[in-house]
């Protein structure tokens, strides 16, 4: 009988033993769980605002290429109107030159 009560109270110290040993790592673990939750959420904000950071960004890059695309279509209709003008310039002084040949015919033949 005087084992079997060495035995149990053994058996209670251990058992006790454990359970202390139980309520520390659930602390340990709740700890952990709400650093991580803590970490977690700071990485999230910081991502988030990384992201407000990068829409401002293409927004702006979005404008500028708006604005470089109007101003490469103007320098475009620019272009194209001058060739017009020039062509129409040459055309011109081609029929002066051929006027001022006629005229110097004519003046010779009088």
């Amino acid at each position: 009988l005087r084992a079997e009560q060495d035995h149990v109270a053994t058996q209670s110290k251990a058992k006790r033993a454990l359970e202390t040993q139980m309520a520390e790592l659930e602390n340990k673990l709740a700890e952990a769980n709400e650093n991580a939750m803590r970490g977690g959420r700071a990485a999230m904000a910081k991502l988030e605002a990384r992201i407000r950071e990068l829409e401002v960004e293409l927004g702006t890059v979005q404008s500028r290429t708006s604005d470089n695309t109007k101003g490469f279509q103007k320098s475009e209709r620019r272009v194209k109107e001058l060739m017009f003008q020039l062509d129409e310039d040459k055309k011109n002084q081609d029929r002066m030159s051929e006027l001022a040949t006629k005229l110097q015919q004519k003046i010779k033949t009088y």
